[in-house]
C-alpha cells in the first residue's frame, strides 16, 4: 500500500484546498519520499504546492482508498505567501459544493471539527 500525506489546514472558518489537474479540489499534499517522515511529506509538499510554510499540530487520521494510505495531519501556517490554492469555508467543503477529488476529505474535516 501507498503512503501519502496532507495538510488540513484551517483559518477563520475556512479550510485551504488546492486545485488539482482535473478540476477537482484537495489538501496541500502528496507522495512520501524515500527517507521521509509523513510529517516532513505534509510540511514539504504544503510549501511546494501553495508556498506557505506550515508546523504540524497533530495527526488527524489516516484514510485508505485505491491501494493509497493518506496520512491527514492539522498544520498551521508558519510564513511563506499563498501563491495558490483556495480559502472555501468549511460549510461548502462539508457539503460537497464544491467538486473534491477525494471522497476522505470531508470525512477529515468532519473528524477534525469533532475534535
Amino acid at each position: 500500500m501507498k503512503e501519502s500525506a496532507c495538510a488540513l489546514i484551517e483559518e477563520k472558518k475556512e479550510i485551504l484546498l488546492v486545485l488539482e489537474n482535473n478540476g477537482t479540489w484537495s489538501f496541500p499534499g502528496g507522495k512520501k519520499e524515500i527517507n521521509e517522515t509523513l510529517e516532513d511529506t505534509a510540511v514539504r509538499e504544503t510549501f511546494e504546492e501553495t508556498g506557505l510554510k506550515i508546523s504540524i499540530a497533530r495527526k488527524l487520521g489516516y484514510y485508505s482508498y485505491d491501494n493509497t494510505q493518506k496520512h491527514v495531519f492539522v498544520g498551521k501556517i508558519s510564513g511563506g505567501n499563498l501563491k495558490q490554492g483556495k480559502w472555501f469555508p468549511i460549510e461548502d467543503v462539508l457539503n460537497a459544493k464544491i467538486p473534491l477529488k477525494r471522497k476522505y476529505i470531508p470525512l477529515a474535516l468532519r473528524d477534525y471539527l469533532s475534535h
